[in-house]
């Protein structure tokens, strides 16, 4: 990938991200200890030393991620990936460590799955920049740094070729993995007593006609269960819908949202008052604290609303994430409603959404949400009404404990 970005459109991207975090970042009282003006100077040098666009995006996604927040990021395009592979190995990160889960057959006989990856070019993983340093140059290497299921210590150097060998119709992976293809929307019987409807997105209309469609066979049953464990959220409007529903409440309440304020004349009074008085050392236009707060959206349910009205068990997870916590909070205090799993990724509101030199996309959240009585869930996530924990097999072993655990509710509620 050649350097086809100049110095000054470098400088430029990276104060263009500086300065639109500084006006409109919603999340920096939850890192007290940044200091966002200090680590913009630092950056300057890294921005102007890169060699090519992927060393760009690299210092840009570093100095986002800086701010630790789902909903700001660098967003690359195809381009990119043209030029960018990884190895072909898939991992899964649990209990902070990263563990192999299938590789290429090419693989087969030098790394066992279960394997631990402690480090990549003798770096830690937590001492890394996110992804980037698994990803790079298509056939370039890499050195793996292997805790073998037997815990014995082993280096193997591998090659970037995922995307390369498959293209070339030579990929296989061992184990095989399951075969994807989720469809946004799905409809099951599970007995006479239990339908189930799996959500995985809001992103569309068609998962509300979708859902209105599955309706007439829904009520065959006398429970629900509502999988949104993998839903990526989407436009709340479509969540909306789905929920005047289930919840057997007249109405919705949203969450609650908050948005920056940047008033000129009150920030130059206070920079005055500070300069010659010594006062307003701590004022909020100074400080990035100056705030405009918005109660959530009550939304009466119509009397057209053909509801449920029966037990509805939504499954969750760490995989939950934006509207589909959204949508959770709009069936906040149902009394019907029962979360069952995990606590969702906590990441939700309205990123600003703005272009930089290269042909690429950054997005800064610049809307703050929280329940409709003020309590924080970002960074923290919906809890659920009873916790699972989450089932981890290296072996390729399937165990639904979410669903298992739900079912033996269901069945208990019959005795």
């Amino acid at each position: 990938m050649h350097d086809t970005i100049s110095r000054e459109n470098k400088l430029y991207a990276l104060s263009m991200i500086w300065k639109e975090a500084d006006y409109n970042f919603v999340f920096f009282d939850k890192q007290p200890q940044l200091n966002w003006d200090s680590l913009y100077m630092a950056y300057i040098p890294k921005i102007l030393d890169t060699k090519n666009a992927y060393q760009y995006l690299e210092v840009l996604d570093s100095f986002l991620g800086s701010l630790n927040d789902g909903h700001t990021s660098v967003l690359v395009n195809q381009f990119f990936y043209n030029d960018i592979d990884s190895p072909p190995i898939h991992y899964v990160k649990q209990y902070g460590k990263l563990f192999v889960t299938a590789i290429d057959e090419s693989l087969v006989d030098q790394i066992p799955i279960g394997s631990e990856i402690e480090a990549l070019d003798g770096k830690k993983w937590s001492a890394l920049n996110r992804d980037y340093n698994w990803y790079g140059f298509k056939n370039t290497s890499v050195e793996l740094s292997l805790k073998l299921p037997n815990g014995k210590a082993k280096k193997i150097s591998v090659n970037r070729n995922a995307n390369t060998r498959a293209r070339a119709k030579i990929l296989k992976w061992v184990p095989a993995p399951p075969v994807s293809g989720a469809k946004d929307f799905e409809y099951k019987s599970l007995s006479s007593e239990v339908a189930m409807v799996t959500l995985n997105s809001f992103s569309n209309a068609e998962i509300v006609d979708d859902f209105k469609k599955a309706l007439p066979e829904i009520r065959k049953h006398k429970n629900l269960i509502v999988d949104i464990r993998r839903n990526d959220g989407g436009d709340d409007a479509y969540a909306i819908e789905i929920a005047k529903y289930l919840t057997d409440k007249p109405y919705l309440v949203g969450s609650m949202w908050s948005a920056r304020t940047n008033n000129s004349a009150k920030k130059a009074w206070a920079s005055s008052d500070k300069m010659y008085k010594k006062t307003n050392l701590d004022d909020p236009y100074l400080t990035r604290n100056s705030w405009e707060r918005h109660p959530g959206d009550t939304i009466s349910i119509s009397d057209t609303i053909h509801r449920l009205k029966m037990p509805v068990y939504i499954l969750t997870s760490k995989k939950t994430f934006s509207a589909g916590e959204d949508f959770l909070i709009y069936l906040n205090g149902s009394k019907n409603i029962l979360k069952i799993g995990q606590n969702t990724s906590g990441s939700s509101g309205q990123p600003l959404i703005f272009d930089i030199p290269g042909g690429f996309t950054v997005r800064i959240c610049a809307k703050r949400d929280a329940f409709p009585d003020g309590t924080d869930f970002i960074g923290i996530g919906v809890k659920p009404d009873i916790y699972v924990e989450p089932f981890f097999s290296l072996t390729g072993e399937e165990k639904d404990v979410e669903l298992e655990k739900t079912l033996s509710l269901i069945a208990a509620q019959k005795h």
